[in-house]
């Protein structure tokens, strides 16, 4: 070597793509063995989204006076409000818009200890003339009938339960089986 002559030793371009393909393969493993929601979970966040809308739906009904429902059919539910009369279903656009069930899970809907037959989106005249809802928030901030609902997945030995509760207007229950 030539006095005052300095080599330096850096990184190819060769070396720079290796370390880089070997820490995406890493990250991307890592992101794999991470996964996703589980089942259960995705049911609990379903359980706990009917019960939030429904909390809200009963403070709507006390905010604006008037009475307001919910019905439960065999793939979601809808919101209705009470308007000259007639149950009408709420406009879209807003919080409690229509809501459909995830593929695997159902929901079971028992009023005074009686079990409810869901109908399904588009039904028999007969179905269309029981289109009310099952469950009214009352101006004064009521919850009537007595109820309890069931949120079921084909995919987890769990049920969650909604239902009036003793101090607050409703709770939501979690049960194996």
């Amino acid at each position: 070597m030539t006095p005052g002559l300095r080599t330096t030793r850096g990184f190819t371009l060769i070396e720079l793509v290796v370390v880089l393909l070997l820490v995406g393969l890493l990250v991307s493993f890592a992101m794999l063995s991470v996964g996703g929601p589980s089942p259960r979970d995705l049911q609990r966040e379903e359980a706990q989204r009917i019960l939030a809308r429904m909390d809200l739906a009963r403070e709507e009904a006390v905010m604006q006076a008037r009475s307001l429902g919910v019905r439960f059919e065999r793939d979601g539910y809808l919101f209705y409000g009470l308007g000259e009369q007639q149950w009408r279903m709420l406009e879209q656009g807003g919080l409690l818009d229509p809501h459909e069930l995830p593929q695997a899970m159902a929901i079971d809907v028992e009023i005074d200890g009686l079990d409810v037959e869901l109908f399904g989106g588009e039904g028999t005249a007969e179905e269309e003339d029981a289109v009310r809802p099952q469950i009214f928030f009352l101006a004064g901030g009521e919850i009537v009938p007595e109820f309890s609902i069931r949120i079921l997945s084909d995919d987890t030995d769990t049920e969650y339960r909604i239902q009036p509760g003793d101090e607050q207007w409703l709770t939501l229950s979690e049960q194996r089986f």
